[in-house]
């Protein structure tokens, strides 16, 4: 857990947020998320991840930020879709420590 200014949500995941299946289901789609990722750019705030055109994935990235929003509150999550069946592409950022917070936690993210 990262230390925050009084008012701000803490950055710190909270697993505990998840019943066993919840848990065993944002692990299952983490794994699968982390395989599909085909580029990344750190952003001055957190990170982007890019994901080739995979009909099934807008819906596992959308049920995945679901179950992230859970545990990790402090995160903000943009997804964007190129036309034409192109790129999705992933925007998790956040205030004070956030980048910091995703690096440690995202170290294998697409590797």
């Amino acid at each position: 857990m990262i230390d925050s200014p009084p008012g701000r949500i803490p950055l710190a995941c909270n697993l505990g947020a998840f019943s066993p299946a919840q848990l065993e289901r944002h692990a299952s789609l983490l794994a699968r998320l982390s395989a599909e990722v085909v580029g990344t750019e750190e952003l001055p705030d957190g990170f982007a991840f890019e994901f080739a055109s995979d009909p099934g994935l807008v819906a596992d990235v959308s049920e995945w930020i679901s179950l992230e929003r859970s545990c990790c509150p402090f995160l903000k999550f943009d997804i964007a879709l190129a036309p034409e069946r192109g790129r999705l592409r992933l925007r998790l950022t956040g205030s004070g420590q956030v980048k910091e917070f995703l690096r440690a936690e995202f170290a294998n993210f697409g590797r």
